[in-house]
């Protein structure tokens, strides 16, 4: 049986993070992102990891959308924790960066965090087989096909917001199609309306945690049934005027990242995932 997870990450030390993890019927994993650098996420990962695959760990891909400090910081505790996890290839498509004025500790800041994470692959020497992304590749990995639907080289203008930096991937699994656009915002938007025809899916993952992520028109395009939100419920609350947002509360069952990890069969049928039993307390719970 092959299952796809939207994990729960911890909100109580950022109002963001993301990770999903798609189990495949051989018992292997792939993973996408992780999550924050917050005490006990990269635990929380491994005991995740050893309560669906109790035969023992075996990571096939590891693949990240950007280098944002709650989408890669968690992978950087990960394998310095657990170096002996097999990890087998490592898949994204960073943009260059000069690290050459970058100081002070690796989680004082993004640019800090993202200089770290090619530490943490040096660190893993010859076990870190490293691929990168191009657009309109696609990825088979048994039962899973990943198709890359857009890089940064793809941007018809300067970047100057970072999520724009995100890869745009769509998973096809068991007939079930789920759009993960990591961050992505207005340039990555222009993009990928290029071709409406390949954004249509079933499942679709909510834009840079519902801030200033895709507007409504890429989501209208996708005309998915089911959208992951990797965010907390007072961002939703915050957010709830936001165009692209009120477009997917109103048209797809919407399922929470902090409510619990999410588990959803496939081929999934709308309605039908399960939640586990919540690993963190809400911020708001910490704050009373």
């Amino acid at each position: 049986m092959t299952r796809f997870y939207q994990l729960e990450t911890d909100f109580r030390y950022v109002n963001c993070g993301m990770c999903y993890v798609l189990k495949l019927e051989s018992g292997e994993l792939i993973v996408l992102d992780g999550g924050y650098f917050a005490p006990g996420q990269a635990e929380a990962l491994n005991a995740f990891f050893r309560e669906i695959c109790p035969q023992g760990i075996r990571i096939r891909a590891w693949m990240f959308s950007h280098a944002h400090q709650d989408h890669i910081g968690a992978f950087i505790n990960y394998v310095r924790q657990y170096p002996d996890t097999p990890i087998g290839r490592i898949y994204h498509a960073f943009q260059p960066m000069d690290f050459s004025g970058v100081t002070g500790d690796w989680k004082d800041s993004d640019p800090a965090t993202f200089r770290e994470f090619y530490t943490a692959l040096k660190e893993m020497g010859e076990k870190a087989d490293v691929h990168v992304f191009e657009t309109g590749e696609v990825i088979d990995i048994d039962e899973a096909r990943f198709e890359v639907l857009y890089t940064y080289r793809d941007a018809e203008e300067e970047i100057t917001n970072f999520n724009d930096n995100s890869a745009v991937l769509m998973l096809s699994c068991r007939g079930t199609r789920i759009l993960l656009p990591g961050d992505a915002a207005a340039v990555g938007a222009k993009a990928l309306m290029k071709r409406p025809d390949k954004l249509k899916c079933d499942i679709v993952q909510l834009s840079h945690h519902g801030f200033f992520g895709l507007p409504e028109e890429v989501y209208a395009a996708a005309g998915a049934h089911t959208s992951l939100w990797p965010t907390p419920f007072y961002e939703v609350e915050k957010n709830a005027a936001r165009q692209a947002n009120a477009f997917l509360a109103r048209t797809t069952d919407v399922i929470l990242s902090n409510r619990g990890t999410a588990c959803l069969e496939l081929p999934y049928t709308k309605g039908t995932y399960t939640l586990l039993p919540r690993v963190f307390p809400d911020k708001a719970e910490t704050d009373c």
